[in-house]
């Protein structure tokens, strides 16, 4: 399992969310900024995380703020939007959990 710790930065043009996506516990430390739509759902973000890192969706995921959780096995990810789950701009931190193939070497 590894740990994706998604970091609201500040808002892009008009209706944007900028995000800072980082693998914890892995070094050197991998991570990519993306920008989605704030209407976004959880499961569009867990899309475009996949293609950022160059993964291929092969393992579960869920997605934990606060005591909630959304995804495999959880509250489902198509009903709650970035703009609900990150409003503002900052330190609010939106984690990931999701299994890695062993043979991942990076994007």
């Amino acid at each position: 399992m590894a740990l994706v710790v998604v970091t609201k930065g500040r808002f892009a043009v008009g209706g944007i969310h900028q995000l800072k996506v980082t693998l914890r516990d892995v070094r050197p430390v991998v991570w990519r900024r993306i920008h989605l739509p704030s209407a976004a759902n959880l499961w569009e973000l867990h899309n475009i995380i996949q293609v950022a890192m160059g993964w291929d969706n092969e393992h579960l995921h869920v997605f934990a703020k606060d005591w909630d959780e959304y995804g495999d096995n959880a509250k489902s990810e198509y009903d709650v939007t970035l703009a609900g789950l990150l409003p503002t701009v900052g330190g609010r931190r939106l984690a990931g959990l999701l299994s890695i193939p062993p043979t991942w070497r990076g994007a």
